[in-house]
């Protein structure tokens, strides 16, 4: 088999394969390079390169992993090991430990250039990095060639001198906001204890994801974003530009205490 038709081959088999773990459903907006999962997958196997993906890793009020923790890993890791059968280089899984998202939520407190979480997700937190951390091992030991790398949000955002505050709720963000509205009420009606209103957290929701669409965009601007739940308003409020995710359409395990 000629290396372009080898290529053509493992690009299709790897993008069924996305697209068969993305039951939530999958956003792969047309850019100039015409379609963004395909071209992304498709070049990262011709340069023989790791594929990338990226993901948020949220946290709440529970202290400890749980079963739901362990069957979204489960998922995730079966994904990128599948991936890496099929791809010889493997994948690259780059986590971002949304500390910002959860003291915003009302599990710790926020200042300009600073953020707190309170001790139950910041346990969590330190729990979910380890697991990682332990699985990046074992595949170093099995010479599987899937790495993980992690990330704290609020370290990005002092690193592309963002500030940590949402001070300036813009037109666009209100309008956007007002498209998915049932949705992102119902959202944060379950996830948001900050005691503010719903409709308040829902726009500063919106608000905090379109400005970390230019964090995607600098810190792994060849990914594919996977997520937890479904697509609803994801081309508009968390992708940049041109970056297709995938949705798995499993509960986020961070907000499931058993």
């Amino acid at each position: 088999m000629q290396k372009n038709e080898y290529i053509q081959k493992r690009t299709k088999e790897i993008v069924i394969l996305f697209k068969k773990f993305a039951k939530g459903g999958w956003v792969n907006p047309d850019n100039a390079s015409g379609n963004p999962l395909w071209t992304r997958i498709k070049a990262s196997i011709r340069r023989e390169e790791q594929i990338q993906t990226i993901m948020f890793w949220g946290a709440s009020d529970k202290k400890t992993l749980t079963s739901a923790d362990e069957q979204f890993l489960k998922i995730l890791f079966a994904l990128h090991e599948k991936a890496a059968l099929l791809h010889g280089q493997g994948c690259q899984l780059t986590i971002m430990k949304a500390d910002l998202h959860i003291a915003q939520n009302g599990h710790g407190t926020i200042s300009q250039n600073h953020v707190q979480l309170n001790d139950a997700p910041r346990k969590y937190l330190e729990k979910i990095t380890q697991l990682f951390e332990e699985k990046v091992a074992i595949y170093k030991k099995k010479k599987v060639p899937i790495t993980i790398r992690i990330h704290a949000l609020s370290d990005l955002y002092n690193e592309y001198g963002l500030p940590f505050l949402i001070e300036d709720i813009g037109k666009k963000d209100r309008v956007i906001s007002s498209r998915y509205v049932d949705f992102l009420l119902a959202n944060a009606r379950k996830h948001n204890r900050s005691g503010i209103a719903s409709e308040d957290a829902a726009i500063l929701y919106v608000a905090r994801r379109r400005r970390e669409q230019f964090l995607l965009k600098k810190i792994a601007p060849k990914a594919i974003l996977i997520a937890s739940g479904v697509r609803t308003g994801a081309r508009d409020v968390i992708l940049p530009k041109g970056m297709p995710g995938i949705f798995l359409k499993v509960p986020a395990p961070w907000f499931i205490q058993n």
